[in-house]
């Protein structure tokens, strides 16, 4: 069995922090830290029985999410991506509690390179909330799928971004909430603009794109504005996919762009928009 050292280096750090940031060290709290640790990988790692997931994160030895509950599945892949790396799917991930908090999350400065694998990511929203994207993006999010079938869905958010929410920012000279596709379907997902994907810019653009497109699909999003495939304010390049059976009820309804939108090479059919 394969254990995962560089989480328990991050749980260690995270609670050494916590634990001797005003308190000087004893053999006690030596002894606390060491349960602390030990107790927060078991329950890190540990689900119903079965492992939830495997690996250390990197290129070669990915984060292997494999628990047998969907449910959990989605907890520990939540756990996974705010520490970053490489992430494989090798079992689907439902979100079970429904709540405004639950939506997966690529912190400033983390770097995520997702392989759907073939998997089925799923937030399960049957009505809007607040924060109903399936996945926000502050960091740097590269998705693949090496797999067949690999899909995002299920979002249902009362504000902007259904599938995926990336916030554009520049702070100091460096650029982050980057965002790489190059497979998987993100569809079934519903916001008031960007049902699929909501790309937005907060207070500059950037020359780079900070959203590119080199495969995939994105159908059957629905948008309450405009956007329905997409909501663009930054510099998107597409390179290739599809944008099919999207829906808007204000424009756009597979892509809506304010900036700067270079497409090269991709199918863009069957979408519709109220006003065009």
């Amino acid at each position: 069995m394969r254990t995962i050292h560089q989480p328990l280096t991050r749980i260690m750090t995270s609670i050494y922090t916590s634990t001797f940031k005003t308190t000087p060290p004893t053999a006690n709290t030596y002894k606390s830290l060491f349960r602390r640790s030990v107790f927060g990988l078991l329950a890190l790692a540990w689900s119903h029985g079965t492992w939830a997931y495997t690996g250390t994160g990197t290129a070669e030895d990915p984060y292997v999410i494999n628990g047998s509950n969907t449910a959990t599945n989605w907890t520990y892949l939540k756990t996974v991506m705010g520490l970053g790396g490489y992430i494989r799917l090798d079992a689907n991930c439902t979100d079970g509690t429904k709540s405004s908090d639950h939506y997966l999350d690529v912190p400033l400065y983390i770097t995520v390179v997702l392989d759907l694998h073939g998997k089925t990511i799923n937030r399960n929203l049957t009505s809007a909330i607040e924060n109903g994207f399936v996945i926000k993006n502050s960091g740097y999010l590269t998705i693949n799928d090496s797999g067949t079938g690999g899909t995002i869905k299920g979002g249902f958010n009362t504000g902007y971004g259904g599938g995926i929410y990336n916030i554009r920012r520049k702070i100091t000279s460096t650029y982050t909430g980057t965002v790489e596709i190059n497979g998987g379907t993100i569809t079934g997902n519903k916001a008031s603009d960007g049902g699929g994907i909501y790309d937005k810019y907060e207070g500059a653009t950037s020359i780079s794109p900070s959203f590119t497109i080199n495969g995939g699909s994105i159908n059957n999003n629905i948008a309450e504005g405009n956007g329905g495939g997409i909501w663009t304010d930054t510099n998107m390049k597409i390179n290739s996919g599809t944008i099919s059976y999207n829906t808007a009820g204000g424009n756009g309804g597979g892509i809506y762009g304010a900036q700067s939108l270079d497409i090269n090479n991709c199918n863009i059919n069957h979408n519709s928009a109220t006003n065009g």
